[in-house]
């Protein structure tokens, strides 16, 4: 019971600390094609051939961001690595946008 008590007053406090990290609108992007991809020191960046839709409105539709510190990170750039590399399709998970406008990809899609 106070294990529980003290997930709801966690939950409260973060939620009322970073709104910004509320996953009310996440959802999938539209499905795309990747241009380019850009590995740097903290963030792995995906370009799109073509503006792309996602559910959150962040200001930027051509470029998406998976940070490396993200728990999945390994997974999700392996599976972006796939299309790249193919010409396949793939659409993301975005939760919420980075400070520049980019969404931030927490999940990725990869379609025949």
């Amino acid at each position: 019971m106070r294990k529980w008590l003290r997930l709801v007053i966690f939950s409260g406090v973060l939620a009322s600390a970073a709104p910004s990290l509320t996953f009310a609108d996440a959802g999938t992007s539209s499905v795309m094609t990747i241009s380019m991809v850009a590995a740097r020191e903290t963030t792995f960046d995906v370009y799109s051939v073509a503006p792309f839709t996602e559910p959150v409105g962040c200001s930027v539709n051509s470029m998406l961001r998976v940070y490396a510190s993200a728990p999945n990170y390994n997974v999700i750039v392996s599976t972006i690595i796939t299309p790249f590399s193919t010409g396949k399709s793939i659409k993301f998970w975005v939760a919420e946008c980075d400070s520049d406008g980019t969404p931030i990809i927490r999940a990725a899609y990869v379609y025949k």
